[in-house]
């Protein structure tokens, strides 16, 4: 499960070098690699490997996308999949 998996399963538009911050610490740093469906940044003291969740995304000059909003985002995209599956589960 690389960035790819993350861009396409998450909705977060993940990239090597793109800056992050990390509210359950106060840090901030840049993203190194993506595996496991675990996003792994740098910090100016040492490394952590994180769900894409937990971060806040920088992804314009003063535009964060907050971990927040996207785990909202999501959980509405399964609830309208599940909505939809339960519908045709009834029709059958």
């Amino acid at each position: 499960m690389s960035m790819k998996y993350i861009r396409d399963a998450y909705g977060i538009p993940v990239k090597r070098g793109m800056e992050v911050y990390y509210p359950a610490t106060g840090e901030s740093g840049n993203i190194t690699s993506c595996k496991s469906g675990r996003v792994t940044f740098s910090t100016v003291l040492r490394q952590h490997t994180v769900h894409p969740f937990d971060l806040d995304y920088l992804i314009s000059d003063d535009q964060w996308l907050e971990g927040a909003r996207v785990v909202r985002e999501y959980n509405s995209r399964l609830d309208d999949w599940n909505e939809r599956l339960n519908e045709k589960m009834n029709n059958v």
